[in-house]
């Protein structure tokens, strides 16, 4: 693990925000076959390694500069369904992520997801449970090898908690990105302005939203830059279904995004479900553009 002196140090000399690599598990679950959608892409045999490697690739072309690891369904809570071990799958998706972002001098953020589902206010585990959840995935992706922790569209103020304090008190380099619904509420229902506050408190590398819609985007990002948040990565829409490009943007359109909303102060830009690496080079190409001039 890189500190967080040494990221940041690493962003201020790029002069730009950092550039997030895309989608993998809608890749994954809509291209490969025998692959478990409901553990959302999570590579569980070596034969799909290459692929994925493939896809990672492609970003570190369109210029991504940080890799993320193919975990966010490697948690304890969703592997133990399925007989899975999560530290095994953790080993297995990160291993490839890590070994290209490093061969290609690019940085490994490990993908630590919610617990339960993403989209869903219930709660079906204890707090205990919870607890254990968060602390042995973030272990498992350290002892991977990774370069620090992205926990990824968080939106239940409990998993909040645990991941801020968990990772303040052991020194662990992280960002938080948070998900919140088109009425500004994060899932278990306080604002995403009070979960933002909260997060602060503790210190994080950056705190990022992401997996919202273009609209909601445009409606909250101007007050959530005013309270600290320094970067996104938004929901794209599977490529599968037929969506509103009002709100899932397809590539030029999310370049279009970023450059309307383009703040060189910004930590980092990604794309999230639904995209793919050609998000990237548009990503890449506004940044590029915008230091050009």
């Amino acid at each position: 693990m890189i500190s967080k002196y040494d990221l940041m140090e690493r962003r201020s000399k790029l002069n730009r925000p950092f550039i997030l690599d895309g989608a993998l598990g809608s890749l994954l679950t809509g291209s490969l076959k025998n692959i478990d959608n409901k553990l959302w892409g999570t590579i569980t045999e070596d034969k799909h390694i290459f692929y994925l490697e493939s896809l990672y690739l492609h970003y570190v072309q369109a210029g991504a500069d940080i890799l993320t690891t193919n975990t966010f369904r490697t948690n304890p809570s969703s592997v133990r369904k399925y007989k899975y071990d999560s530290k095994t799958l953790v080993q297995l998706n990160s291993d490839i992520t890590i070994k290209t972002a490093h061969n290609n001098k690019l940085l490994a953020a490990g993908s630590n997801p919610p617990a339960e589902d993403c989209y869903s206010s219930k709660r079906t585990i204890t707090k205990k449970e919870l607890e254990r959840n968060h602390k042995s995935h973030i272990d498992y992706l350290l002892e991977a090898g990774v370069d620090f922790i992205l926990n990824e569209t968080q939106s239940h103020f409990d998993e909040i908690e645990i991941i801020s304090e968990y990772c303040s008190k052991n020194s662990i380099n992280y960002l938080i990105s948070l998900y919140y619904e088109p009425n500004g509420k994060i899932l278990s229902g306080e604002t995403v302005f009070e979960a933002v506050d909260f997060c602060l408190n503790y210190e994080p590398t950056a705190v990022l939203i992401n997996c919202i819609e273009k609209n909601t985007f445009a409606e909250y990002w101007d007050k959530l830059r005013v309270t600290g948040v320094k970067g996104y990565y938004l929901n794209c829409f599977p490529k599968s279904r037929i969506g509103d490009e009002e709100n899932f943007p397809d590539e030029k359109s999310y370049g279009k995004v970023v450059f309307n909303n383009y703040d060189n102060e910004i930590f980092l830009i990604g794309s999230c479900c639904g995209s793919d690496h050609k998000y990237t080079d548009e990503i890449k190409r506004v940044v590029d553009e915008f230091n050009q001039s």
